[in-house]
């Protein structure tokens, strides 16, 4: 944690406890204690979970996303390579200079042949 800067568990939990606290001042008053519940448990506890929530889905989306196309793009070159050599019985080295696979990544696909 950066100084000055608090973690949005923290901020959560702090919150929370906030209204735990409030609520049990206002035993008492259940018209006042309905009211703190309202305000601090929905507005400002659920707003900031679910803005965290929504955070978090939106990044593994974007992650899932990247990830997705690196597969696809693995895969298609693997098939254009298999293509390249069934049609034209070029050896896998062969289709894969053909595709302009760099010759780092030629264990990778490789290995896809076993």
């Amino acid at each position: 944690m950066r100084q000055g800067v608090i973690e949005e568990y923290s901020k959560k939990v702090m919150q929370e406890m906030s209204v735990k606290v409030l609520v049990n001042l206002a035993v008492k008053y259940d018209r006042l204690r309905e009211e703190v519940r309202d305000v601090m448990g929905g507005k400002v506890i659920m707003t900031e979970a679910t803005r965290i929530l929504n955070q978090g889905r939106a990044e593994g989306r974007v992650e899932g996303k990247a990830e997705g196309r690196a597969e696809g793009k693995t895969e298609t070159l693997f098939e254009n390579m298999q293509a390249l050599m069934e049609t034209m019985t070029w050896s896998a080295e062969q289709a894969l200079a053909a595709l302009k696979v760099p010759e780092d990544q030629y264990p990778k696909y490789l290995s896809m042949l076993k």
